[in-house]
């Protein structure tokens, strides 16, 4: 009954009424049937509700495996709005399946895995993540998605965990840009590792990156980058860098 209100009433409240109830009461077997709804879907309210139903329909590995089975056959963004619905299913197989869409030709649904893999909060998945966002190459893509890694390395307690994750994504970048957006991932490190690659970018071959490097020392949480600062202020490159020393 609730499955057929859900796809047959003419009332966007009623189908929401619905989603809810299936999203508590259902198992695997309404996945496809919420999915259906979810592309049907022309209001803001009605998507987020049949998002948040996906999220929390029990059943487990099974239930799992059927979004996972919706998310393989889904497009743009109904694809998209299924990995947000994956935010609270922290399987291996899910964030498998997530790390893999952040290299989707789709940046909507990119987007989305970024976003989703920053609230993981697991150790594991993070090198990988840094390794996914070091070979993008659509600056645009690259700009939405940066604060998203830089949640998930500061969202990881260990801090080696985190400088190893970020300096294995600079071996990765072969672009000044992806190198640039990394350096300023460490001042959320922290640690003696992160600052040696920040003092070692600060003498790059690349203008840009010796630019990135100097900002993020700006940035660094204690007074271990003050050498460094002060060095690059005795001999600034541009006005720029006076400047940036003269606030810090």
């Amino acid at each position: 009954a609730v499955a057929s209100a859900l796809s047959a009433s003419a009332e966007s409240n009623v189908r929401q009424a619905a989603a809810q109830a299936l999203g508590q009461i259902g198992d695997a077997s309404v996945i496809g049937k919420l999915t259906q709804a979810l592309a049907a879907a022309k209001d803001e309210a009605e998507v987020n509700a049949l998002v948040a139903a996906l999220a929390i329909v029990p059943g487990g590995h099974a239930t799992d495996t059927a979004v996972l089975n919706e998310l393989n056959a889904a497009q743009g963004k109904v694809r998209a709005q299924l990995i947000s619905s994956l935010a609270n299913r922290r399987s291996a197989e899910v964030l498998t399946a997530l790390l893999n869409e952040t290299g989707h030709p789709d940046p909507i649904v990119a987007r989305a895995a970024f976003r989703d893999m920053s609230r993981a909060g697991a150790e594991d998945p993070l090198p990988l993540l840094g390794n996914r966002f070091a070979v993008i190459r659509d600056a645009e893509l690259r700009a939405d998605v940066e604060g998203f890694v830089e949640q998930a390395v500061a969202g990881t307690e260990n801090v080696a965990t985190r400088t190893s994750a970020v300096r294995g994504a600079l071996r990765q970048a072969t672009e000044v840009e992806a190198r640039a957006a990394l350096l300023t991932l460490l001042p959320a490190c922290g640690d003696a590792a992160a600052l040696e690659t920040l003092n070692e970018a600060a003498n790059d071959a690349d203008a840009r990156v010796r630019a990135a490097a100097v900002r993020a020392l700006a940035e660094w949480p204690d007074a271990s980058a003050w050498n460094a600062l002060a060095a690059v202020r005795r001999n600034p490159e541009s006005d720029s860098h006076r400047d940036r020393k003269s606030v810090v």
